[in-house]
């Protein structure tokens, strides 16, 4: 993983005095690959100038204890931190993680109200979106990379509906994953349900049954 992390170092930077907002990364420490503050930091050095990055949800950092709802909340913590540490100027002019989009369980409905408070109260600054992983898949291999899988059919639940009304009188954003496996559910969902003045973003990820 470490490898393929340099793959492209040696090409040419085009634009080198471009500022460049990474709008999409994780910081993360599994089993099979460790991703956090230093390294990312590396690749902002590598040549483009890299200004402030998006911390995107990873499942990272969570609690082991407490309320499973309320458990994501570490994560939001741990990016809240390496923001503050990118804001310091300490290692240089990259603010990383100045914005944060964290996970929450939208399916709770009203219950995830809040969990939200609290997520806002920890980034305050900072928490601009949630994004809601939204597809399964059977393969046991994908474990490693995906702690959370949301149950089948998330999209058509009442709770999801309820939830995800809570985002918009917060100022959050809703990022999505999905598979090309619920694309049909999320067309569904796109044309079926009446959202309230949330912006939406959507991540697909191709998928197989092999």
């Amino acid at each position: 993983m470490a490898s393929k992390r340099q793959e492209g170092r040696d090409e040419p930077i085009l634009d080198p005095d471009l500022e460049i907002v990474d709008t999409h990364h994780h910081l993360f420490d599994r089993p099979v690959i460790r991703y956090l503050f230093d390294e990312y930091l590396a690749g902002t050095r590598a040549g483009h100038r890299i200004v402030a990055s998006v911390y995107v949800d990873a499942q990272s950092m969570i609690r082991p204890a407490g309320p499973e709802l309320w458990r994501p909340l570490g994560e939001v913590e741990f990016a809240n931190g390496m923001g503050a540490i990118g804001c310091s100027g300490t290692y240089g002019a990259c603010r990383i993680a100045a914005s944060i989009i964290a996970h929450a369980n939208l399916s709770a409905g009203d219950g995830v109200a809040d969990y939200l408070d609290k997520a806002l109260s920890r980034a305050p600054e900072r928490l601009h979106g949630i994004r809601q992983i939204t597809f399964t898949h059977p393969s046991e291999a994908i474990k490693p990379f995906m702690r959370y899988q949301c149950a089948p059919g998330i999209l058509a639940s009442a709770g999801f509906h309820a939830g995800y009304r809570h985002l918009a009188s917060r100022g959050l954003s809703l990022m999505r994953r999905y598979s090309t496996r619920n694309l049909e559910s999320w067309q569904r969902w796109r044309t079926g349900f009446r959202r309230p003045r949330s912006s939406l973003t959507t991540s697909a990820s191709q998928s197989r049954s092999d």
